[in-house]
Parts: structure tokens; sequence; C-alpha cells
């Protein structure tokens, strides 16, 4: 949550800089008070950026294994429409990460 927080300072000290039409805000002598005091949900913000880190690295987690899946199957001599049939993907999806694969 502290990078979101950092980011929106830094758009707001830019913005700020643009508006006073200064290119640095501290040459120019104006000094910010910057404290953000988030309402009560902030816990449920931390724990909401840190779920979404999970699903995507579980996300990730389950491409690559489909990938692996796919190759495996399709070395045993599956068509790629079974192959799709068998991971509940499209024959044309387990087409496009051969080709995917090929290309590495």
């Amino acid at each position: 949550m502290e990078r979101f927080v950092a980011s929106a300072k830094a758009h707001a000290r830019s913005a700020l800089a643009v508006y006073l039409e200064v290119p640095d805000l501290a040459a120019a002598g104006v000094d910010i008070d910057d404290d953000v005091a988030l309402p009560a949900v902030s816990a449920e913000i931390g724990e909401l950026v840190r779920m979404r880190d999970e699903a995507e690295t579980l996300r990730a987690q389950v491409a690559a294994e489909t990938r692996r899946a796919a190759a495996v199957l399709r070395r045993a001599g599956l068509s790629s429409r079974d192959v799709g049939e068998i991971l509940g993907i499209s024959g044309a999806r387990v087409a496009q990460i051969e080709r995917e694969a090929s290309a590495v």
C-alpha cells in the first residue's frame, strides 16, 4: 500500500509544480506536509493488495503448469482439441501455446 501512497504523493507534487509554474518545488521554496491519513480501511486495503499479489503469482503458476501439461499431452500423441478439452482450454489455445514454446 505504501507504493500507492508514494505514487499519489509524487503525482500531487508534480501537479502542484505545474500549477505554480516552477520546475522544482523545493527550489521554489515550497514546503509540503504530505502526511496522508487514510480512514480505518487501510488494513483492508493492505489485505486486498496482498491478495491481488498472491492471485497474480498463482495465475502465473497456473499458466506455466498449463503450458507444461499441454506439452506433455501433445508429446503423448493427443490432438490439440483433446488436450484443450482435458485442460479446459480451447484447441486453438493449445496450438498457440505450442507456437509460443517453439519461438523461444
